[in-house]
């Protein structure tokens, strides 16, 4: 069998040698049979070693210039070499075809000849789509041309042919073997809407995996509607382009990848330029973990804040598109998050969810070369108003964790009348408020603990606090954020 790393190179003379690799994505019949046609400009048909089945093993394959391809020429011989260690490839010939052995011979010419056909090269469903593939004919007799599109690939050794909109893999879209009149209502019945119409249209659009993620390959209305991401990021540079504005860098919340899924894919055919930088809560990152990864995995860890975006898992689809983009990801942490959200409220007026203050709260963590440039813009999306009025104490408390500003500590008290006054005197500053004091009072013993909460007025004011605990004659132990009983208070 093949190793990860094997690779074949094939080569024909007068042109550049095409290397693919070994995959089940590459070594197939059908992308064989268009590599050699790259290189050669005849189309084979590729079928198994020594033209048995399967079409295309370990053992090799068989390419056989017929009637479709090479007709009456001589096709000079195809070579493959393989490039790995331990790995060889060899090339023989079974039949020597060509002028003298085709056996054709010429027929009467009649009045009516068949149209010259230029089709594009083959297409495989890429994951940046839409696409359209375009043909052109001619017919010498002047006859009107009908246009009729079909995929050949079944979707690989997993694939279905298509026969109804119902197969789980395989082509997204079904044509007639035959010029039939198909109205596009009729045609709903079918694949796709509107894709499987035989017209006098040379060119034909197919739908995306952003469309496949939406669940809009078969829509109702005989049209594919653009998936969320697409949508926004169309209107976003089409907005921008009215003030005479670029659109330099988008900020996307990330949580199961759909959104930033569907503004890669259009941004990438539609305004290359943009720089796509995807923000993920710092407790859910599971995005990052699945680019890290090379695949989904499922977050031992999950910090449910940002619940609009806390996804333990990410989807098959949504990271296989944005890892084929690469965009950069930052992991926000859910305290900057709450930040945002109250300035958002406060300077704004606008009430966001965690979610929805999660890509501008990224802002701050952004690179010199993705913020404004001259005849651009930096759009940060904001997707999320459902906010529950009860959650704003948690999200004070853990904006002013966040900025340094809220602390805990565990302080044991000598139990003697003044104790609390000398604390108030001695330890706490000025501007420090106390915000939680919980004291148990034990019998037959000297001191007793409290956890005391304090709110500081500067984030600078934290050292010296720390210094005057230190030195006072009480046992002080600050309360770690990490702790459970942080998380207890909070």
């Amino acid at each position: 069998g093949f190793d990860d790393v094997d690779e074949l190179t094939f080569h024909y003379p007068g042109a550049e040698p095409i290397t693919i690799g070994t995959s089940f994505l590459e070594y197939n019949s059908l992308n064989i049979s268009s590599t050699v046609y790259r290189l050669t400009g005849f189309r084979p048909t590729v079928v198994g070693y020594d033209a048995l089945l399967p079409p295309v093993s370990a053992d090799g394959f068989t390419l056989q210039f017929n009637v479709s391809a090479g007709r009456g020429v001589d096709v000079a011989r195809v070579t493959v070499t393989g490039d790995a260690p331990g790995f060889t490839a060899t090339t023989g010939v079974q039949v020597q075809g060509g002028p003298g052995t085709n056996q054709g011979f010429l027929v009467e010419e009649t009045a009516n000849h068949a149209p010259t056909v230029t089709a594009p090269v083959d297409r495989t469903i890429p994951l940046r789509t839409p696409f359209e593939l375009t043909g052109s004919a001619t017919d010498t007799d002047g006859d009107a041309l009908t246009y009729l599109w079909e995929q050949n690939d079944t979707g690989g050794t997993t694939g279905a042919q298509l026969t109804s909109a119902s197969t789980a893999s395989g082509p997204l879209f079904r044509v007639f073997g035959t010029a039939a009149e198909v109205s596009k209502e009729e045609s709903l019945t079918y694949g796709s809407p509107d894709l499987n119409l035989a017209t006098d249209d040379p060119s034909r659009s197919f739908p995306d995996l952003a469309q496949v993620l939406s669940g809009n390959t078969n829509a109702a209305t005989g049209s594919c509607p653009a998936a969320s991401g697409e949508v926004l990021a169309r209107e976003v540079v089409e907005q921008l382009a009215t003030q005479g504005l670029d659109l330099g860098t988008l900020v996307v919340p990330v949580g199961g990848g759909g959104l930033i899924a569907g503004a890669l894919t259009w941004l990438s055919e539609h305004s290359p330029g943009t720089t796509v930088v995807g923000a993920e809560p710092e407790g859910a990152a599971s995005m990052a973990a699945a680019l890290a990864a090379g695949s989904p995995v499922e977050l031992a860890d999950l910090d449910g804040f940002v619940d609009g975006a806390a996804v333990r898992r990410v989807g098959d689809w949504t990271h296989a598109v944005t890892a084929a983009h690469r965009p950069r990801l930052l992991a926000v942490p859910e305290g900057a998050v709450c930040v945002e959200m109250l300035a958002l409220y406060q300077s704004d007026g606008i009430i966001a969810e965690p979610a929805g203050a999660l890509s501008s709260a990224a802002l701050a963590h952004l690179h010199d070369d993705e913020r404004p440039a001259p005849g651009s813009a930096v759009v940060v999306i904001l997707s999320g108003g459902n906010n529950d009025v009860s959650r704003y104490a948690e999200v004070v408390e853990r904006a002013l964790v966040h900025e340094g500003l809220k602390h805990y500590f565990l302080v044991e008290f000598p139990q003697e009348p003044g104790a609390l006054r000398r604390f108030l005197d001695e330890v706490l500053g000025p501007d420090d408020d106390i915000t939680l004091f919980e004291y148990v009072k034990r019998n037959n013993r000297e001191t007793g603990p409290a956890l005391v909460g304090v709110e500081l007025q500067d984030p600078a004011d934290l050292g010296p606090l720390l210094h005057r605990m230190t030195t006072s004659p009480l046992r002080v132990e600050p309360v770690p954020p990490e702790s459970p009983l942080f998380r207890f208070v909070q």
